[in-house]
């Protein structure tokens, strides 16, 4: 496929840029089979388009180039620099940009895992309460039950501790 120059979508440019994070990290880390696997993601994501973003492709160029030198230096070359990429900088990443719009959310009662939830980041409690109420997965533990406290960690964990409904004869 060819080279573009226009700006890649939404979905490669978030993927690019938690490419970049994550093979930097892994690399400090020694963990480098994460690091390659992230890539292989960010591969399979540009093999899609008809058309790649030639910033996407210097850029994975540039994260690949530890792990397969001379190779990404024919490639570097091709892509049309003049030097060599082992003085161009490591590319950086827009923290934004890493980020994901939506978050799992781990929703407990009495303390025991009953049901993930996908939710918007940065959603409230009171949100993400009425979510998980309105859940199947959770009604059944709830219903009828008392609810005695509410333990909300944003982005990550509701914790409902209910009593049992009493069940009269």
């Amino acid at each position: 496929a060819a080279l573009t120059d226009a700006a890649s979508d939404e979905a490669t440019d978030r993927l690019l840029h938690q490419t970049i994070q994550k093979v930097g990290e892994d690399l400090d880390a020694l963990k480098f089979n994460t690091a390659i696997a992230q890539m292989m993601v960010l591969v399979n994501q540009l093999n899609r388009l008809e058309r790649r973003p030639r910033a996407a492709v210097e850029r994975l160029v540039l994260v690949r180039a530890p792990f397969a030198p001379h190779l990404c230096e024919e490639l570097w070359n091709r892509l049309g620099h003049a030097g060599s990429l082992a003085y161009a900088p490591w590319p950086a990443y827009d923290p934004a940009l890493v980020l994901e719009d939506t978050v799992t959310l781990a929703i407990q009662i009495n303390g025991k895992l009953r049901a993930t939830l996908e939710l918007p980041r940065g959603a409230d409690q009171a949100t993400v309460q009425a979510a998980a109420l309105s859940d199947p997965r959770v009604q059944r533990y709830v219903d009828g039950a008392d609810v005695r406290k509410v333990i909300f960690v944003p982005d990550k964990l509701l914790n409902l501790v209910v009593r049992p409904a009493v069940v009269r004869p």
